[in-house]
Parts: structure tokens; C-alpha cells; sequence
């Protein structure tokens, strides 16, 4: 049940991480990705794992990032797949998001 729940919750948070504006959060003012901005067709992918890297790496310390794959599913939207280490349970894992 320890390994359902930790990686359910790691979801959830990344998800979080990923969906949520800069600014959005009181007090954290860097906490977020800025899905917008960085989908808006501005930026390219390597941005885009740039600052996917950057942000689950200062705030999901419970992982470590093994690889950011970024996919275009459509006009300002992408389908990123993060290929990371849960240590406390040392196994990896793999989650796919649309933004």
C-alpha cells in the first residue's frame, strides 16, 4: 500500500508542479511551470525540459529526473513524458501530461 501511495502522491504533486502558473501561489512566487507561456509557441522544446527539469527538481525532492521527452499534440499543446527515480522506494517510473 506505501508504494501505491507514494507514487499516487508524486503524481499528484508533479502534476501540481507542472499545471500551475508562476505567481498562482502565495509566497512562492518561481513555484509553477507557466504552461502558457511556455506553450504559446515562443518557446521550443528544449525550453520546455529546461524549465520542467528546473522546477520538479527544486520541488519534488523525492525524485530524481532521468529524462524529459516533449511531443506537439496540437496547436499550443504538448505532450510531455518524464522518465524518473522515486528514491525512497529505488524503483522508476513514468508519467505522460498534456499542457
Amino acid at each position: 500500500m506505501l508504494l501505491n501511495d507514494t507514487v499516487a502522491s508524486i503524481r499528484q504533486d508533479i502534476r501540481i508542479i507542472l499545471s500551475t502558473s508562476k505567481g498562482e501561489v502565495p509566497f512562492r512566487p518561481n513555484f509553477g511551470l507557466s504552461p502558457e507561456l511556455l506553450l504559446d509557441g515562443q518557446a521550443n522544446d528544449v525550453d520546455i525540459i529546461y524549465a520542467v527539469v528546473d522546477q520538479l527538481s527544486r520541488y519534488e525532492k523525492r525524485i530524481r529526473i532521468n529524462k524529459v521527452l516533449v511531443e506537439p499534440v496540437g496547436v499550443g499543446h504538448k505532450r510531455i513524458t518524464i522518465y524518473y527515480y522515486i528514491i525512497a522506494l529505488k524503483t522508476n517510473d513514468i508519467l505522460t501530461l498534456e499542457l
